[in-house]
């Protein structure tokens, strides 16, 4: 199929209205949750647990896991798992080359929501992806990426 560019694990599909994301998104959305409950439940046992006065490390460590995790749950609140993203929802998407070689491509929605979506690091690939965006006239902004 020409419409289809290989991504790090599965493809991007794009149709005439809309795109299909079949990558392993849900899986990840499922370490994420159950990673962030995990730990959230351990740094409030801590701190229900342990005072500051008798064991500190282990209170103030609590504290630290709390707090970190109140300052990652709107990264986590903004970020989407749709498998199937319409054109008219899309706001612009950046194209970006990691430290290691890999492509990202961030696709920020109209709503405020972000799609991240993970490429090779084939070049060809990546040079599919943009002539792809180029003919269904979505915009893209390049960055680290000589095209």
């Amino acid at each position: 199929m020409e419409n289809r560019v290989p991504l790090k694990i599965g493809y991007l599909t794009f149709f005439r209205d809309r795109v299909v994301i079949d990558d392993n998104s849900k899986l990840e959305k499922i370490l994420i949750l159950s990673s962030f409950f995990a730990s959230s439940f351990y740094g409030l046992w801590c701190v229900l647990t342990y005072s500051s006065i008798i064991m500190p490390i282990m209170y103030y460590s609590g504290i630290l896991i709390l707090l970190t995790w109140v300052a990652a749950t709107p990264f986590l609140i903004k970020r989407t798992y749709k498998q199937v993203v319409f054109y008219h929802e899309i706001g612009n998407i950046n194209l970006r080359q990691n430290f290691e070689g890999e492509f990202r491509a961030k696709i920020n929605l109209k709503r405020g929501k972000i799609r991240l979506v993970h490429l090779n690091r084939n070049r060809n690939h990546v040079n599919s992806m943009i002539d792809k965006l180029r003919e269904y006239q979505l915009e893209t902004k390049n960055h680290s990426i000589a095209s």
